[in-house]
């Protein structure tokens, strides 16, 4: 079983069954990739790469079975605006918490 998916050159979504991928606690790839992949999941650990990420897909990584404890913004361009799309929707991060991350 995977547990840890890097797709660094995957763009687009993925179209998976609820059942795939169950064990699944991090990844690192595109935003609009993560969106496909993380909701229903047991992810923990995200990593951020390529282009800027919409707000459905921030929206979309709240959605993961257990809380986003590590996330690595660091590989993509980032607005305020985006950070505090994250802490709303994101339970147990502050937008101030989010910058700290990202600094």
């Amino acid at each position: 079983n995977i547990v840890n998916l890097h797709l660094g050159d995957h763009h687009l979504p993925l179209h998976l069954a609820p059942h795939d991928l169950p064990l699944l606690e991090t990844f690192r790839g595109d935003a609009q990739t993560a969106a496909s992949i993380l909701p229903g999941r047991p992810v923990h650990g995200l990593a951020l790469s390529g282009r800027e990420p919409s707000e459905v897909s921030l929206i979309a990584f709240a959605h993961t079975r257990l809380p986003i404890r590590r996330l690595d913004l660091g590989s993509i361009s980032i607005t305020p605006m985006q950070l505090l799309t994250i802490s709303k929707h994101r339970k147990g991060y502050s937008a101030s918490q989010l910058l700290s991350q990202v600094s």
